[in-house]
């Protein structure tokens, strides 16, 4: 029998209790957009941070002189450090 790992669980769940019983019709587009965004904070909300990971942000200036963020980010592994002999 199949089993579903229970960090999954708690996020599955936090994806279903954020959706909306039915879909938001063809066309309405800040329904969904605010669908989508309730989501991902969902699914933000259920994940814990990883501490063996960096997440290091990345800006780009633009031609009108502002600065865009480059998202989510560049994931890393953080290695581990060898030890002086």
């Amino acid at each position: 029998m199949l089993s579903i790992d229970n960090e999954l669980l708690e996020a599955v769940g936090a994806i279903a209790a954020a959706a909306p019983p039915t879909p938001p019709v063809v066309g309405d587009w800040r329904t969904r957009r605010a669908t989508i965004d309730a989501v991902y904070g969902g699914l933000a909300a259920a994940v814990t941070p990883d501490n063996s990971v960096d997440v290091v942000d990345f800006t780009v200036p633009s031609a009108d002189g502002h600065t865009l963020a480059l998202s989510p980010g560049w994931h890393a592994a953080r290695w581990p450090t060898a030890s002086p002999s």
